[in-house]
């Protein structure tokens, strides 16, 4: 099975620009900590209510931007869609390996199923954001998606595709924005800042910079990735190893 490479270079540039964007989001999320967000660190003043603010830890109590942002993503012009986006592009990461594949239907929806979950839940966070009745099958898939996943990497190493090891980096990529990365971020973030309640000020900083890293990973393996012969190129070489009298 011959392996493109245009598919994963659509895939890392797509991690990479979900780092921006994520990183973007990140940002306009925590703009009522802004000047704050040191505090309660090693680098800051000892952690107090008054430091922070009101707004601080109300936005704490929100949690992050994404995978499932709330109504507080309408409070910044642009917040919603960055959050939105930063889901897509990690679903397009996914699914633009998958579907450059030619492999039967069964085994294709199987290996698409990571990122069509994530494609569920951007959908769902925008619902959720608005206020409308879908919040709970959004955290009930966002928590199986690192479960996906899974899956979905046991269903490509099943079928012996080409690029694995890409794969495996993608399906990081993805288990990030689950319910177990989100438990992975508040661990690191809790040892930064004494704010540790709910999400602790500047969450959402790991998971981009974490997606930039796996965009980067995915590009170079690519680049440094033996280039598909050619049809005449492939002529020539069985001419040379079998001359033709």
């Amino acid at each position: 099975m011959k392996e493109r490479r245009w598919p994963w270079l659509v895939s890392g540039l797509a991690l990479v620009l979900a780092s921006i964007s994520g990183a973007a989001a990140t940002y306009l999320w925590w703009l009522p900590c802004r000047g704050r967000m040191l505090v309660g660190t090693d680098f800051g003043p000892r952690y107090s209510d008054a430091l922070l603010g009101e707004e601080c830890i109300d936005r704490m109590n929100e949690g992050t931007p994404f995978p499932l942002p709330t109504e507080a993503a309408l409070t910044a012009p642009g917040l919603l869609l960055l959050s939105t986006v930063t889901m897509i592009l990690v679903a397009v990461a996914w699914l633009v390996p998958v579907a450059a594949l030619p492999v039967s239907g069964t085994t294709r929806w199987g290996m698409a199923l990571p990122g069509l979950t994530v494609l569920a839940v951007a959908v769902l966070g925008v619902g959720t954001t608005y206020g409308t009745s879908v919040e709970s099958l959004g955290y009930l898939l966002d928590s199986l998606l690192s479960v996906f996943a899974l899956v979905g990497l046991g269903v490509v190493l099943v079928a012996q595709v080409p690029g694995q090891v890409r794969f495996g980096v993608v399906t990081l990529s993805v288990s990030a924005l689950g319910f177990a990365g989100m438990v992975a971020d508040y661990m690191l973030m809790i040892r930064w800042s004494d704010a540790d309640w709910d999400s602790p000020p500047g969450s959402g900083y790991l998971t981009a910079a974490l997606l930039l890293l796996c965009g980067i990973a995915v590009l170079i393996m690519t680049a440094l990735s033996p280039r598909p012969a050619s049809a005449a190129t492939a002529a020539q070489q069985v001419q040379q190893v079998d001359p033709v009298p």
